[in-house]
């Protein structure tokens, strides 16, 4: 071990996770958490990385179990790319994760921008009873400041 320490460097291990729950449950057809799908996508590259720091050929020395282990490992650098290209963190999916995610996202967008042109073409036309010309949110809702003289009418 000491030889190949020398020899090769430090093994590739990061990204080692214990994914055994995450597999389960694909594995029954669950859904998996971003977070879960990240540290899958970390123990392939792991995996992958292992491998070829095992097959790589820098000496003569044998090293059979580690070259056993490393000879059953298949790696999968295409899930790896689909989920890197997904994910961005545990708390945000990206936008070319599915064409449909992205259609719904730009359909919001797109919806969200007509509000805005709306709300800004009533501040626009209303100016005169407004404090100021400008909306805040409220948790969900819009609010105009309207001047006290014209609350109630």
């Amino acid at each position: 071990a000491l030889d190949l320490l020398i020899t090769k460097g430090n093994p590739p291990f990061e990204g080692l996770f214990d994914v055994k729950d995450g597999v389960e449950r694909a594995k029954k057809g669950g859904v998996l958490s971003a977070g879960q799908l990240l540290k899958i996508c970390g123990m392939l590259k792991c995996s992958r990385r292992f491998k070829e720091y095992i097959s790589r050929r820098d000496d003569e020395v044998p090293h059979i179990v580690l070259e056993d282990l490393a000879y059953i490992l298949t790696p999968i650098k295409n899930l790896e790319d689909v989920i890197e290209m997904s994910i961005i963190s545990e708390e945000e999916i990206s936008d070319r994760a599915s064409s449909t995610l992205n259609g719904i996202r730009r359909s919001l967008k797109d919806k969200n921008s007509s509000v805005r042109d709306k709300i800004n073409g009533i501040v626009r036309s209303n100016a005169k009873y407004l404090q100021d010309a400008l909306y805040t949110m409220r948790g969900d809702r819009y609010v105009l400041p309207v001047k006290a003289e014209y609350k109630g009418s």
